[in-house]
C-alpha cells in the first residue's frame, strides 16, 4: 500500500485535503492480496466496495474470471444485474456462475 501511495504522490496526487472522491491525477486501489483479510485503519482487504464498482469488477473478471476471494467466495458472485448492460467486451464474463 505504501508503494502505491508513493506512486500516486509522484504523479501529483495530493491527499492532504482529506476529501474523498474528489478530483485526482491518479487513484490506485489495492483490491485483494491473495487470501489476506485485513481490517486496519487505512487498509481493508478485500476492498470493501469492490462489489459496488463495475468499472473495477468487470475488468478484474476479464483478467481472472475464476478468481476466488478469501472465504472461497467466487469473484463472479459479486456481479449485480445492473452490470449486465456494461458487459460489451466479454459477455461471458457477466454470465451467472
Amino acid at each position: 500500500l505504501q508503494a502505491m501511495l508513493a506512486i500516486e504522490q509522484s504523479q501529483g496526487r495530493d491527499r492532504s485535503s482529506g476529501r474523498r472522491n474528489g478530483p485526482r491525477t491518479l487513484d490506485l486501489d489495492l483490491l485483494i492480496f491473495g487470501s489476506a483479510v485485513i481490517d486496519e485503519p487505512g487498509l481493508q482487504l478485500p476492498h470493501p466496495r469492490l462489489q459496488e464498482r463495475a468499472f473495477v469488477l468487470l475488468p478484474l473478471l476479464d483478467l481472472a474470471p475464476d478468481l476466488m476471494l478469501p472465504g472461497a467466495v467466487p469473484l463472479r458472485s459479486l456481479l449485480r444485474p445492473e452490470f449486465a448492460s456494461l458487459c460489451w467486451r466479454l459477455p461471458a464474463t457477466c454470465a451467472p456462475n
